[in-house]
């Protein structure tokens, strides 16, 4: 990851929001963050929002999950990145921020 740590960049999206670039793209890491289902159980959500422009953002992902860990878990295998994982495309990524 360019201007960042990966490690560090992923402990960092569990609870904050973060920004990287790839391929001319800024994606905007939505942090996770929970409510209660109807069960009274906590249900973490992580976003990853592309941004335009002006700052708005399309969301083209999201994961529920019972941890923090297991929402991160699945996005780092999802193919969100033109057909790759975050982990294969992180090297050509830049931090912002």
């Amino acid at each position: 990851m360019i201007n960042g740590d990966v490690k560090q960049f992923i402990e960092d999206i569990h609870y904050e929001n973060c920004m990287a670039v790839y391929e001319r793209r800024t994606y905007y890491y939505n942090g996770c963050s929970f409510h209660i289902d109807g069960k009274g159980e906590k249900v973490f959500r992580f976003e990853l929002y592309i941004l335009d422009v002006d700052r708005s953002g399309e969301l083209i992902y999201s994961v529920e999950g019972p941890t923090p860990d297991d929402c991160i878990e699945q996005f780092l295998a999802a193919k969100l990145f033109e057909g790759k994982t975050f982990y294969e495309v992180e090297k050509d990524m830049i931090q912002i921020g």
